[in-house]
């Protein structure tokens, strides 16, 4: 059986269960916090045998859910307050509107735990605060609205009587002189400080249960323990998404399936520094205590199941430096300005147990189910200096690192070093770089001047080896290469000529044999061997 019905007669003489009536097209109920009740509008009568085409619910404020139609009738759950709008169209194209506004009950548990410090408890409703304030409320204890200007708008709630003049901006003054500031639940002020030791208090709020908000209040089961949840949310479903960490929340917000209208962000945290004392803020904290002997814990956490088109984020962190100051950090510098992940080994010894040893790895990249395509990437237009196009001649520092930090590689054997690159330059004069250009290895110094370089042109089949030798053997220019006879050829540039050894003048050396050699042009000639 419904909750609350709506029997609609053509002479506007409705008959009603569990509403009013406040004209022939709008009527009200009253409710408490935590009701989710049926609404039935019977129309079997109103139509005089034409058929209901389709239905359109338009809430300011309510919640709706379990919505159906028939050909004569529209039902729906609501909760919450404010107003929902209908929009019935009939198969013969007439359009019939009604509305039904939700009003908490005048000694409701949702604004009025504490009654005995009022000695009237009555309560309006209205749509807006421009709306309350147009009004001449007497004896009215409470003024509920579901928006400032416009219902829905966000800025709506609870506000109370006042007998003076509100020392602060949360208020409205109705026509007749009234002042109504901002409230919440149990008769407190809404517009207080946010600690106890503060000259105007503050209003706390202790939960000892679970909390369940929005889609999770109507739809999550809050079982003990197991998944899947018991209950219909779409995040009971494990085959949607980690149901095990709702099943363990203390507090759960979900948001609703159908999010056109709003709610798709389930939780947020700002700080504004400006509005605050103190030098630092936090918008989002995190905390873990892992005092427990083999366990695991997360500070934070973040689960993505992507099966669409599109691009899904674990975290995004939008850095926007809006000051005057552009500054650079470096390995030996922490400049003033806006970093977009900072990771702090050791922590803080101002509280807890002090760091004991340095922390195991500031980031890891790993595989579960499955692998990543690439580990990390830097975009093409990211850093300063370079936009990564063909003809961008700037630089962009990708990894910043001090003196012998190293890039290693380990051997998958044992995990000992496999390969390492390292730099022990000591200033900035002796400073040395290498370029990968198109079809070259550049060696350069501090001023960017090139030192040396390795090239290849063409399909190479042939290459040098440079060899190290041990003690009493010098080191060797080695030709490597798919030829079975390699030459190994010293190209000088326009008139310059190869240069070796320190010129003797002859004794009574006497030419000995010869030695096989091509000139430039591939000439083989004979190099004199005297003894």
């Amino acid at each position: 059986m419904a909750d609350r019905t709506i029997l609609l007669a053509q002479n506007g003489r409705h008959a009603l269960r569990g509403l009013t009536q406040v004209n022939p097209q709008e009527f009200s109920a009253y409710q408490e916090v935590d009701d989710s009740l049926t609404y039935i509008i019977d129309m079997s009568s109103y139509l005089d045998g034409d058929t209901i085409s389709s239905v359109t619910r338009t809430a300011s404020g309510p919640l709706v859910s379990n919505t159906s139609n028939t050909t004569t009738r529209v039902t729906q759950r609501l909760s919450g307050f404010g107003y929902v709008d209908f929009k019935v169209t009939t198969t013969a194209g007439d359009v019939e509107e009604f509305r039904i506004t939700l009003q908490p009950r005048g000694n409701s548990a949702f604004f009025l735990t504490h009654t005995g410090s009022q000695p009237d408890n009555t309560a309006r409703f209205f749509a807006t605060e421009t709306e309350a304030a147009g009004t001449n409320p007497v004896n009215v204890s409470f003024i509920w609205t579901a928006g400032k200007t416009t219902a829905g708008d966000g800025k709506g709630g609870l506000y109370k009587l006042s007998d003076t003049l509100p020392g602060h901006s949360l208020y409205f003054t109705t026509n007749n002189g009234k002042y109504y500031e901002r409230t919440t639940w149990g008769n407190q002020d809404g517009y207080r400080g946010h600690f106890t030791a503060t000259t105007a208090g503050a209003n706390i709020w202790r939960f000892g249960d679970r909390v369940l908000i929005a889609e999770a209040a109507q739809k999550w089961g809050a079982t003990a323990s197991g998944v899947p949840d018991s209950g219909t949310s779409w995040l009971s479903d494990s085959t949607l998404g980690p149901a095990f960490i709702g099943v363990g929340s203390m507090l759960l917000v979900t948001t609703p399936e159908n999010t056109d209208s709003g709610g798709r962000y389930a939780i947020t945290g700002a700080a504004k520094l400006s509005s605050s004392t103190n030098s630092s803020g936090i918008g989002v904290g995190g905390i873990l205590v892992n005092n427990k002997a083999g366990a695991s814990g997360w500070a934070l956490y973040a689960d993505i199941t992507h099966n669409t088109t599109g691009i899904s984020h674990g975290l995004e962190v939008a850095s926007k430096n809006a000051s005057s100051s552009n500054l650079t950090a470096t390995p030996y510098t922490d400049n003033n300005g806006v970093y977009g992940v900072w990771l702090a080994g050791g922590g803080d010894n101002s509280y807890g147990p002090a760091a004991a040893n340095p922390s195991n790895a500031a980031m890891v990249v790993l595989k579960n189910a499955h692998t990543w395509n690439v580990g990390i990437v830097f975009k093409d237009d990211a850093l300063t200096g370079t936009d990564g196009t063909s003809g961008s001649t700037g630089t962009g520092v990708a990894v910043a690192m001090s003196r012998r930090h190293s890039v290693r590689w380990y051997d998958p054997t044992n995990s000992s070093t496999g390969a390492e690159i390292i730099s022990s330059v000591t200033t900035s004069a002796s400073a040395v770089s290498i370029d990968f250009s198109d079809d070259e290895i550049k060696f350069k110094d501090s001023a960017g001047t090139q030192i040396g370089g390795v090239k290849h042109s063409g399909t190479v089949a042939n290459w040098l080896a440079l060899v190290g030798r041990p003690t009493t053997a010098g080191p060797q220019i080695e030709a490597n290469g798919s030829d079975a006879d390699i030459d190994i050829f010293l190209k000088t540039k326009g008139a310059g000529q190869v240069r070796f050894g320190t010129v003797s003048a002859l004794g009574a050396e006497v030419l000995s044999g010869y030695i096989l050699m091509k000139d430039a042009g591939g000439t083989i000639r004979k190099l004199a061997v005297i003894s």
